[in-house]
């Protein structure tokens, strides 16, 4: 039996709201839902589980039913679903009255619940998020224990926090020596290995912040009949985007042209498709306006943070302004000294930074 396993696609998501490529994003996460339910067909995957998360919030009519068409046109694949608390299960969820597809099985309780998937000898226990509660570890192992007269391959599917090496401790003792096969867990902002050939959390099929940085995708392993003991279990990023930190260092003769050329560089060898956060540092030419709102508009960069200070040229601004405050600053710093302490420095850059800033007056 061949599976995949993932978590949070977020549906509906609206996290780029306000970019002008925001749009596009969001068509985006949609798009590669559909690109892996289509991979999974051709590669023969018997069933998909998603552990919380398929929707960014309680989903619109509109959203389900994007949801069943694509796991209905796949009828081949069998579909068990849990809801997160993203999902918003609650009583007036529009979820609890949606009907899915055949192959399509939305758990709506935080009790266990036993899905038999005769056509693939599968057992499926899973339980999802509702008003913030759902099953223990030892919940669902008493649940598939209650079945012994079952010989088919059982599988557990829960959210879990799974930040600490403590609750991965407890995780791997509370599914120790159980009956199953493989336990897919959501809730992890990454892949991890829990317990190995056991408990994997999938982490979230894609990034959510620009903090999470790194790959993204799915579990993919298979269970063979005979044995029941999953093999060949492995990630496989997925993501159709990542937030991606570019790092570029400028000087006193780089322009806006020139900034923008090599931004435009390195997002087309990273990628254009993903998202970046730019971090500017080095010296810059005062009198150059470097359109850094520019650059949000015509790339995705959803964040630029400016660490470059202007070069002043103390000589010119003293010849220039001898008898006003900026002036005065540098005379008083300087002191008609050639050579300044790196104190003095900082003071003379901070100093006159600040009275141009204020003052309004081109240097």
């Amino acid at each position: 039996m061949k599976f995949i396993h993932l978590s949070d696609v977020r549906l509906g998501s609206h996290a780029e709201s306000g970019f002008g490529w925001a749009g596009a994003r969001d068509t985006e996460i949609e798009d590669n839902l559909r690109r892996l339910v289509n991979h999974a067909s051709e590669e023969r995957v018997d069933l998909i589980m998603i552990t919380g998360g398929l929707f960014a919030h309680m989903p619109v009519e509109s959203e389900l039913r994007t949801a069943g068409d694509i796991f209905g046109s796949h009828q081949d694949i069998e579909f068990v679903i849990i809801g997160g608390g993203s999902d918003a299960l609650t009583v007036s969820s529009p979820v609890r009255s949606f009907i899915w597809p055949k192959n399509v099985h939305f758990v709506l309780k935080e009790r266990v619940e036993r899905i038999i998937l005769s056509r693939i000898n599968t057992e499926v226990y899973a339980a999802s998020v509702v008003n913030g509660v759902t099953a223990e570890p030892k919940e669902f192992c008493a649940a598939a224990s209650e079945r012994v007269e079952s010989e088919g391959i059982k599988l557990a599917m829960l959210r879990a926090d799974v930040r600490s090496a403590e609750d991965t401790a407890m995780l791997s003792a509370g599914f120790a020596n159980s009956e199953f096969s493989y336990v897919a867990v959501g809730g992890a902002d990454k892949y991890r290995e829990i317990s190995k050939e056991l408990i994997y959390a999938s982490g979230s099929l894609e990034p959510e912040s620009p903090q999470d940085t790194g790959e993204h995708g799915i579990v993919k392993g298979e269970i063979p009949f005979e044995s029941g003991r999953v093999e060949g279990i492995g990630f496989e990023a997925m993501a159709s985007s990542s937030y991606v930190t570019l790092n570029i260092r400028i000087n006193t003769k780089t322009t806006a042209e020139e900034l923008e050329e090599s931004v435009r560089a390195e997002i087309e060898r990273r990628g254009e498709n993903n998202i970046y956060c730019l971090n500017l540092t080095g010296k810059r030419n005062p009198d150059e306006r470097m359109g850094l709102e520019a650059l949000k508009k015509s790339f995705r960069i959803r964040k630029i943070t400016d660490g470059t200070e202007p070069e002043y040229d103390y000589s010119r601004l003293f010849r220039e302004h001898p008898q006003d405050m900026i002036g005065f600053y540098i005379s008083t710093i300087a002191g008609g000294r050639g050579q300044m302490s790196d104190v003095e420095k900082k003071a003379m850059f901070y100093g006159i930074d600040a009275l141009v800033s204020t003052s309004g007056k081109e240097v």
